[in-house]
């Protein structure tokens, strides 16, 4: 008979290799993200941090520095292909399925922590990106690490583990803004038991790692986290209190089927399958509630009862709006939703009936959406997983490596040609953008599809994507030099050679 132990290692594996049948889900490159990733990683190899991308190179700032130096360091062992940090992200995926048991397992009755690590690791959600090169797998890992050591630490912790704990939140920070919510949760949970010192030596740990990133970013880029502009600017003296009440309801909107619906409980497309769907949404935000109260605020569960409001806050009134945010909620997510549906098993007196069923469900109706993520990465050609492959080899054929151009996915053009790049600016007016293209010295301009790119709620911002549309008008003075209606790709060239020539020398007649 096998051992818990090894069934363990035996799930564990299976997950690993339904993570590796899933490598082509997507390519390299198609989230921009992790094309800057994989740039800051070599741009740490050669002794910066700097986006190699860009003419010039400036000093990154947008993108934080933890992930980038998690592959610099797994490169040594590896490879800096991305094939091997795509294996790293597979690795670092099982490990958190792995992780996530050890740390729910003595705390949940054994049906719903068994349904909360099973839904979590083989829902479409984590599937599909399990291979991908993004920062919200190795985030992952690490808030469920903090987990494990608040867990260890918190009745009888000396001062220099609650500053170490407060050195992984640090960490968690350098790798997604968002870890700044966890520190600050820690915190706040510690004030709440009125442990003060302990507090402060968390907090100064959580300095010592964090603050030597923000003041570099202030002393080279002016800005000590641009994260910070993103979510201050739906709350700027311009945005109406309407507005920030339509943003809200349009966030709880989507992330609500987005988590029960599209991620844990995938209905199948049948009649009448909208009231299903908010049905679907309003029975779990129930059990999510009563999770949440059955989890109450003991010692190291105050942590993660104050984390998940804070980051549930955040992203309620953020204006950016994906799916991608809730794989890092799932951990916190999972435990207080099946631990609230064991709370109506014991008070019904099903013994596990209704956990144990709702994650036979989930799983089920996981099997569709997962079969067809593996079928795409193993067979299928589509835009998520195939780049736009006669575009961008024109690009390395026709272009020269000195000539810049212009993409709203700047990252993922230099990544996969070799071509510096800079993103677009939305500027509407023609005289503007004419002038912005000749001050940052664009030759080509790449039009591409952008109906898979990351939007905000109403679509307008800086952050959105420039409209197509109003992207070829602004383009009309240009050459078209390449297009391809199959890739739905167009390439204008913006600076003809004249344009390019030195003057001669001013002479002086005798």
């Amino acid at each position: 008979m096998m051992s818990p132990r090894s069934a363990r290692v035996g799930c564990l594996a299976g997950l690993a290799v339904l993570y590796l049948l899933c490598l082509r889900a997507y390519y390299v490159g198609f989230f921009n993200d992790d094309a800057f990733y994989l740039i800051g990683a070599r741009s740490l190899l050669s002794g910066g941090f700097r986006e190699l991308s860009s003419p010039g190179a400036p000093p990154m700032t947008l993108y934080m520095p933890g992930y980038p130096l998690v592959l610099a360091q797994w490169s040594w062992l590896a490879g800096s292909s991305p094939l091997a940090a795509q294996l790293l992200s597979v690795v670092m995926t099982t490990a958190a399925a792995g992780l996530m048991w050890a740390c729910f397992a003595p705390e949940l009755p054994a049906a719903a922590a068994f349904a909360s690590v099973a839904v979590t690791a083989c829902n479409p959600l984590t599937v599909g990106i399990s291979a991908a090169v993004l920062s919200e797998i190795p985030f992952l890992v690490m808030t469920l690490l903090v987990f494990l050591a608040a867990r260890a630490v918190w009745e009888e912790g000396s001062e220099l583990a609650w500053a170490g704990l407060g050195a992984m939140t640090g960490a968690a920070f350098l790798i997604r803004p968002t870890g700044a919510a966890l520190a600050l949760a820690l915190v706040l949970s510690l004030l709440g038991e009125r442990r003060w010192r302990r507090a402060a030596w968390a907090a100064a740990g959580a300095a010592l790692v964090a603050a030597p990133w923000l003041v570099r970013n202030a002393l080279v880029g002016g800005s000590a986290l641009p994260y910070a502009s993103q979510l201050a600017a739906p709350w700027s003296a311009s945005a109406a209190f309407r507005d920030v009440l339509l943003r809200l309801s349009r966030n709880a909107e989507f992330y609500g089927p987005e988590l029960f619906w599209r991620t844990w409980f995938r209905w199948p497309a049948w009649p009448g399958v909208s009231a299903l769907k908010w049905a679907t949404v309003l029975l779990g935000l129930a059990a999510l509630a009563a999770g949440l109260r059955e989890w109450g605020a003991r010692g190291w569960r105050k942590l993660l009862s104050v984390y998940l409001l804070a980051y549930a806050a955040i992203h309620l009134q953020l204006h950016l709006q994906s799916s991608r945010y809730l794989f890092t909620a799932l951990p916190m997510a999972a435990p207080l939703f099946f631990l609230g549906l064991d709370a109506a098993d014991r008070r019904l007196g099903l013994r596990g009936k209704l956990t144990l069923g709702a994650a036979a469900l989930s799983l089920a109706l996981s099997l569709g959406p997962v079969a067809n993520v593996v079928r795409t990465s193993l067979w299928r050609h589509t835009p998520l997983n195939t780049p736009p492959l006669k575009t961008l080899a024109w690009i390395r054929s026709s272009t020269s490596p000195t000539d810049i151009l212009a993409a709203d996915l700047d990252g993922r053009l230099f990544l996969l040609t070799g071509r510096r790049t800079v993103r677009l600016r939305k500027l509407y007016a023609p005289g503007a953008f004419a002038a912005w293209l000749k001050g940052a010295r664009v030759d080509y301009v790449l039009v591409e599809p952008n109906d898979c790119f990351m939007t905000t709620a109403s679509g307008r911002t800086a952050h959105d994507p420039m409209p197509l549309d109003r992207l070829r008008n602004l383009l009309s003075g240009g050459r078209r030099v390449f297009a391809d209606a199959e890739e739905r790709t167009e390439i204008y060239r913006v600076r003809e050679a004249a344009d390019e020539m030195v003057p001669a020398p001013t002479t002086t007649s005798p």
